[in-house]
């Protein structure tokens, strides 16, 4: 229960942080809610800030080095948690220790720390994705929020974007729900059964909810709010956004309601 617990609240921190990315007047007690809950809930940008190191280069070229570095995000959470599992294996096995890891527990314990750390770098990797499209337009034609000298859609903006983005929206966007979804649907017997290695593996995903599935309706939430914040400098309407986003809440409540029927009709008969 308390994982269940611990997964629910920062799911509810990284929802609520994500509603700084509407054009909004926020109070400054606000906008330090939503920091302090983007650091708490999410591997964000505030913890790590290559710009200052990168400051030798122009804006765009900055920003576009740090497109390329999120398209190997996740491999590169994947790769750290399997060595780093494997040096504790290895070396609690060398040193002798009291109490050693078994080759099953490290596996279990890196594909848990991947899915974890994934989970985490999830809302900032779909905020980084979706940045390319941040482009107001400015006269005859749109320009890039972190450089507005770049034009967007044209010349090396929509080389990136046919490039990175759009494979990163199948890929992580839309394929890491997906892969999720298909995961736990396909071990459902798994789930009811509790199976230790599994649970240990992939429990995150499905403690806390009643439906083993209900974290990719979760995660597409996530994603409506972040293009909602994006893509809504396109509309040039501050109360369109608003208006989506407050449509967004009554929609996923109205989700809850049916779900939360249909349970009780099925189990409670």
């Amino acid at each position: 229960m308390a994982d269940g617990i611990k997964k629910i609240a920062l799911n509810f921190l990284q929802v609520t942080s994500l509603a700084a990315g509407l054009p909004l007047r926020w109070p400054p007690a606000m906008e330090t809610m939503f920091e302090i809950f983007k650091t708490v809930s999410s591997a964000g940008s505030n913890l790590l800030i290559p710009d200052c190191e990168l400051s030798h280069m122009k804006t765009a070229d900055v920003y576009f080095l740090k497109q390329v570095a999120f398209v190997f995000l996740v491999p590169l959470i994947a790769c750290t948690c399997v060595v780093a599992w494997a040096a504790i294996y290895k070396c609690s096995g060398a040193l002798k220790c009291t109490k050693q890891v078994k080759k099953s527990d490290a596996k279990d314990f890196a594909i848990l720390s991947a899915v974890l750390m994934t989970f985490l770098a999830y809302p900032m990797l779909t905020r980084s994705i979706f940045s390319m499209f941040k482009c107001p337009r400015i006269g005859h034609k749109t320009f890039l929020v972190a450089d507005l000298q770049e034009v967007c859609f044209e010349r090396r903006h929509l080389s990136y974007f046919l490039g990175l983005t759009l494979p990163q929206i199948l890929l992580y966007i839309i394929g890491l729900p997906v892969a999720a979804f298909v995961l736990l649907r396909r071990n459902k017997e798994r789930i009811i059964h509790r199976d230790m290695s599994f649970h240990m593996r992939y429990g995150f995903l499905f403690y806390g909810y009643r439906l083993e599935w209900w974290e990719s309706v979760t995660a597409s939430r996530k994603v409506v709010v972040v293009l909602i914040g994006t893509l809504g400098t396109l509309l040039n309407s501050v109360n369109m956004q608003a208006f989506l986003a407050i449509l967004v809440i009554f929609v996923s409540i109205f989700i809850f309601v049916i779900e939360n029927n249909i349970y009780r009709k099925i189990y409670f008969r």
